[in-house]
């Protein structure tokens, strides 16, 4: 039927399918649409996330074509969602594994300092500005620094290498302190 398909070539990623590319010029005649709706994307996209980097690419830029469709209640659906493709270190044969992130737990590009502690992700400046959409950050806050220094130390001072980089991190904390200390529980841990 023509509203089961659609001409923006792109759309086929997410396993929707194209009209012939001869059709195209008829597509208004018939009704077909140039992109399907967005609530069907995001559905879509919760339920068969990327498997790699290289098709999350693809999906997550498809998406940032269309991020001006993206409403509130859609963003809600996409930010706890576990769809960010994050290749895990294993010490199987198989080398890595993949897991998946919330938009909400990722950090945008690279960091020198907190690249080995948190998800950092890239996925070029189109994907990235999806993900930015859907709650991804470009560092970690100074209070997701200190959670994770009270939680986990021993894995913190492991990702860092040295103990004068722990040393540095826990410096910066203090720096902070006062905006630390807004948070009772925090500041009490």
């Amino acid at each position: 039927r023509p509203t089961e398909c659609f001409t923006n070539d792109r759309a086929s990623i997410l396993g929707f399918t194209i009209l012939r590319q001869d059709l195209h010029d008829h597509a208004n005649k018939f009704g077909v649409a140039r992109d399907p709706p967005m609530a069907e994307c995001v559905t879509r996209l919760l339920d068969k996330p990327p498997q790699d980097h290289r098709s999350a690419v693809v999906v997550f830029g498809y998406f940032a074509s269309r991020i001006s469709e993206l409403d509130e209640r859609n963003l809600t659906r996409l930010r706890p969602a576990p769809i960010i493709p994050v290749p895990r270190s294993s010490t199987k044969e198989k080398g890595d594994s993949l897991s998946y992130i919330q938009p909400t737990r990722a950090y945008l590009g690279s960091s020198t300092t907190y690249g080995p502690i948190f998800d950092f992700v890239d996925f070029g400046q189109d994907a990235n500005a999806f993900l930015f959409k859907c709650g991804a950050k470009s560092e970690p806050t100074k209070k997701e620094v200190a959670e994770m220094a009270c939680s986990e130390p021993a894995r913190l001072l492991s990702a860092l290498e040295s103990s004068e980089k722990y040393l540095n991190l826990l410096k910066s904390l203090a720096e902070a302190s006062h905006e630390l200390h807004r948070d009772k529980e925090l500041w009490r841990r």
